[in-house]
């Protein structure tokens, strides 16, 4: 199985964009939030914030979710930690140390965005709905099933 993940910032930098947010926005903007993100040569990706500070990760490809963490910091600085066997085939970078940029710099990248986890990333045991095929094809139906907004 390969493990893939997005640059943290990428992903919840998206959701300032899509839930109208200004720079100041603070954790309760992600906290307990979904996204859908594409772009980034990553494709397709989802991720489920938890309140907790867990980033629940459904990368394409994968069969297991990448879990991790995440924290937002004063100034819109958003970062992200994964596991030290995790790796980014994109930024060819492997897992295990945060990294922080401002969340106004990658918010192009967010498609859809809803409360909640309802595709049970944080829940399931690492489990996923299903792998995650590349490509732009499957946004439609993530996003049905999130009931998030363009």
């Amino acid at each position: 199985m390969k493990n893939g993940w997005l640059t943290g910032a990428l992903l919840v930098a998206a959701l300032v964009m899509s839930f109208g947010v200004a720079q100041s926005a603070n954790r309760a903007t992600y906290a307990g939030r979904t996204g859908i993100y594409f772009g980034g040569g990553h494709g397709i990706q989802v991720e489920y914030y938890s309140p907790a500070g867990g980033a629940y990760l459904w990368y394409p490809g994968n069969r297991r979710v990448v879990a991790g963490e995440w924290q937002y910091r004063k100034g819109g600085t958003i970062c992200f930690r994964y596991g030290p066997r995790t790796y980014n085939p994109v930024t060819r970078k492997r897992g295990g140390r945060w990294e922080c940029s401002q969340a106004s710099q990658q918010a192009r990248f967010m498609r859809y965005a809803c409360k909640g986890d309802p595709f049970g990333l944080g829940r399931q045991g690492g489990r996923l709905p299903y792998v995650l095929p590349r490509g732009k094809f499957a946004l439609a139906g993530l996003r049905a099933k999130c009931g998030g907004k363009p």
